[in-house]
């Protein structure tokens, strides 16, 4: 007894890459007649059925016109109608293949029903691209299956693409059984010749035209530009009969489980791949009639190669190696029956990136990754991903006529759903609409001025500018007044306004603070210099400042002084309210510095540099005129007091001339000694090599050497070099050496003059009444800091010049004078004479030889 026929799906299992096989589960339920999606085969008539062979002995087949159902039993095929039916239960075992040939040039395209534009409705309310209206329809010789065909010593070559593996990747090619389509486990091996993914595999002999090609490796990542950090597997299925060349890539590698579900209703190979490729291009939303899936090169021009890297780099997002074979499998295993892909959160998360990427500019980025490679230049591949992110968005078609069009997304499943995001066509694609071009969208024009809330970002308002004709966004003060329109800008009563204490005015269109002036003072005339009055609108009082021709603010003082406004031309001046006196500085009436009311009225300008006098208020007070003004001689030190003002005027000094640079110096009898009246101040180390980076002006300012003269380290103040070319007495002087120096060392010293020792210096001290005494005796009566003036009642005007520490750094002016003397006490330090602001004494004590002191010449005795 035959048993009934029950049509289920084959079987078909080929490993693929890092997938699982399919379990080619049977549809649910026949119809009486067997239905064609459960058919091995499918033919249109039954003339059509192939020779039924041992090897098919079992298969299935559904003929169109009769619409009856066939098995392949005992060398015939028997109808549904003449198999008992006892046992409908009953499976049969997987199909063989049909020995027909294959037309290679046969025509397989999307029905008409398939094009699909992005933006279009969809049946899916979670899934704008559903794929529900696709259909793709096979025409008759789909169903004609190819004869088997060896191949025989044939090499086959092309490129694994992802991007692009890498150099050394592995390929394979496996045998594939005729029939079955299963692993022969014969296969051939090969590999990666360049970085470009080229490949080859040679002597290739095999029993059936039908291979699986398998490439594993890294790979050059499009969207980073860099090679990946871990391997992939890729294949592709492919006929062999009439090629010798095959690429490998995403496409080839997602279709083969759609194919061979396909080959298992009797759809013979390549009308099984071609369907595959569209169905799978078609979840992208591209369409179009491209090229095989392993012809397409990511590198070369079409519209196919540029929808393969659009797929690809979709594919690819910013996911890891480890999250891309995720994807694909679940992509897989996703259209395999019905050949749609129905996952709509990853549409939509993917699109999301996308969208990202597009309105970034990065596609621009990838783009130049690609060609950075120097593979080849990267085809069209930005408008398919953009197209995809437009569908899965919900958006329309951008052209040229619906440019200025502003929409939202409408995919639930997208990142920007719900939000304030809107999208503009701007007549070549979609971008992020402005918050003015989503708010505004379809607005009719206003009134000039008018204020109006946006209709998407309600917190942000806009102003008709009747000017433009058009709106604009509108600043806080124009949402709190209105719009500044060329009418309220000509009326005074309508072109002020206060906002959150602030007042505004409305000119040349905009708002614009006034900081209560402008409305205070609008229509006044000018006033005398220094007339104060209070503002027109507020409490706030005005000065009228005669150099500016305006009204201005005043302070505190203008008005609680009774002197008028501090104004440009009455800076200087000094007034007096009650017991205190005030200078009008800065345009403000500040309480003045005695040496503001003591000099007052007294001229110090270019011509009267060097000019004294005596305080006007406080006659013991002493004033000098220098280049900067008036200086008190009184005070703490300044610089800027030239050192003639700070000589004893009762004194009768003397001057010498230094030769060497014409230098004019003060010097003055103490006992039975002459001296500088003023510190050395020579330079030249040119002539002098000792001085070369051993003598400074105080903070290295040269105008402070013209003052106070320079500071020398002990090996510049006694001229070391000369010392030790020294002919009669050669001296090797300075830091860590001793030396046993003569009687007399001219030093830095001019010629009849030279550096005192240390018992010079002590006989100094005796002569102006001791050690003790000495240092109130030999200071300036002028400059010290601290109240630390001395008498200077010999005349020798000894200046806090201050010092350099052997650290670089300089100290002390206006509190100490640290004169050098030729005495060394050890080989790091010699003798110095100090005198501190704070004492009445001059000391003898010793120092670094590297510290930068003050000399004083002593005249050579006759």
């Amino acid at each position: 007894m035959r048993k009934k026929i029950s049509l289920m799906l084959p079987l078909l299992c080929a490993p693929l890459a890092f997938w699982a096989c399919g379990d080619g589960e049977s549809n649910s339920g026949t119809s009486a007649n067997g239905s064609v999606s459960e058919a091995d085969l499918v033919v249109a008539t039954f003339d059509d059925l192939p020779v039924c062979s041992d090897k098919r002995e079992g298969a299935t087949a559904y003929v169109k016109d009769e619409k009856t159902a066939y098995i392949c039993e005992d060398g015939k095929w028997i109808s549904d109608d003449e198999t008992d039916g006892d046992d409908s239960s009953s499976s049969v075992k997987p199909s063989s293949s049909s020995s027909d040939k294959i037309d290679s040039s046969s025509s397989v395209k999307p029905s008409s029903s398939s094009s699909v534009k992005p933006g279009s409705s969809s049946s899916k309310k979670d899934d704008p691209m559903s794929s529900s209206s696709f259909k793709y329809e096979q025409d008759s010789t789909a169903y004609e299956q190819p004869d088997v065909v060896k191949v025989k010593d044939k090499s086959i070559a092309g490129v694994s693409q992802k991007g692009p593996f890498v150099t050394g990747s592995a390929v394979k090619l496996y045998e594939l059984d005729g029939e079955t389509y299963a692993q022969t486990g014969k296969s051939f091996t090969g590999k990666i010749t360049s970085d470009n993914g080229e490949f080859g595999v040679s002597s290739v002999t095999l029993a059936s035209q039908y291979a699986l090609l398998e490439a594993s490796g890294y790979y050059r990542n499009e969207v980073s530009g860099k090679k990946s950090g871990g391997t992939i597997t890729l294949n592709a299925l492919t006929d062999l009969s009439d090629r010798e060349k095959v690429n490998i890539n995403l496409l080839t590698h997602l279709e083969y489980e759609r194919a061979l579900y396909l080959v298992g209703t009797g759809v013979n190979v390549p009308a099984a791949k071609k369907q595959a490729e569209a169905e799978i291009f078609n979840a992208f939303g591209i369409q179009g009639d491209f090229a095989n899936s392993e012809d397409l090169n990511i590198f070369s021009k079409g519209e196919g190669n540029a929808a393969l890297l659009a797929f690809s780099i979709l594919m690819q997002g910013n996911r890891s190696e480890a999250e891309l074979t995720e994807l694909l499998t679940k992509f897989a295993t996703d259209i395999e029956k019905d050949g749609e892909w129905n996952d709509a959160s990853t549409k939509a998360k993917i699109a999301d990136w996308a969208n990202e990427q597009d309105l970034n500019g990065k596609l621009s980025s990838i783009r130049s990754n690609i060609n950075s490679w120097g593979l080849g230049s990267a085809p069209d591949f930005e408008k398919y991903v953009r197209n995809f992110w437009y569908a899965n968005y919900g958006l329309e078609a951008c052209e040229a006529d619906s440019k200025g069009v502003v929409a939202a997304t409408t995919n639930e499943l997208v990142e920007a759903y719900g939000t304030k995001t809107r999208y503009i066509c701007n007549g070549e694609g979609w971008v992020e609409a402005s918050d003015i071009e989503k708010d505004t969208y379809q607005w009719a024009a206003g009134e000039d001025g008018e204020i109006k809330q946006g209709s998407v970002t309600k917190s942000v308002n806009y102003v008709y500018d009747g000017a433009k004709n058009a709106w604009r966004n509108a600043s806080t003060v124009e949402a709190a007044l209105g719009g500044c329109t060329e009418t309220r800008e000509a009326d005074i009563s309508l072109n002020t306004g206060k906002v959150n204490g602030t007042w505004y005015i409305c000119k040349n269109r905009k708002w614009e603070s006034t900081n209560n002036i402008t409305v205070d003072t609008q229509g006044w005339v000018e006033g005398s210099d220094g007339d104060i009055k209070k503002g027109d609108s507020t409490d706030v009082q005005y000065k009228y400042d005669e150099a500016l021709d305006q009204w201005v603010a005043t302070n505190a003082n203008d008005v609680s002084l009774g002197l008028m406004g501090c104004t440009t031309n009455r800076t200087g001046e000094i007034g007096k309210s009650g017991e205190t006196y005030y200078v009008c500085k800065n345009s403000n009436w500040q309480v003045a510095a005695e040496i503001d009311y003591d000099t007052y009225g007294e001229k110090c300008t270019s011509a009267e540099v060097g000019k004294t006098m005596n305080g006007k208020e406080t006659a013991t007070n002493k004033y000098y005129c220098s280049s900067k003004g008036w200086v008190s001689l009184m005070g703490d030190w300044t610089f800027d007091v030239p050192k003639e003002a700070r000589l004893n005027p009762e004194i009768t000094y003397g001057t010498m001339t230094d030769k060497r640079d014409n230098k004019t110096y003060k010097t003055v009898k103490i006992g039975d000694q002459v001296w500088m009246a003023e510190n050395l101040n020579y330079a030249d180390s040119t002539k002098m090599p000792s001085l070369k980076g051993k003598s400074w002006c105080y903070d290295n300012k040269a105008e402070n050497c013209d003052v106070t003269g320079r500071l020398y380290t002990w090996a510049a103040a006694i001229d070391s070099v000369a010392l030790a070319n020294d002919a009669d007495n050669p001296q090797t002087c300075g830091f860590g050496k001793t030396c046993t120096l003569p009687a007399i060392v001219q030093g830095v010293c001019p010629s009849g003059w030279h550096l005192p020792t240390y018992d010079e210096w002590q006989t100094l001290f005796k002569a102006v009444g001791g050690s003790s005494a000495a240092g109130k005796a030999l200071k300036s009566g002028s400059g010290w800091s601290g109240n630390g003036n001395g008498t200077d009642t010999y005349g020798f005007s000894a200046l806090p010049a201050g010092d350099r520490y052997d650290d670089g750094i300089f100290y002390n002016a206006g509190y100490y004078a640290l004169f050098w003397s030729a005495s060394e006490n050890d080989s790091n330090y010699a003798y110095y004479m100090n005198l501190l602001y704070r004492r009445g004494s001059a000391n003898m004590d010793s120092r670094s030889k590297y510290a930068g002191y003050s000399v004083r010449c002593l005249q050579n005795s006759n």
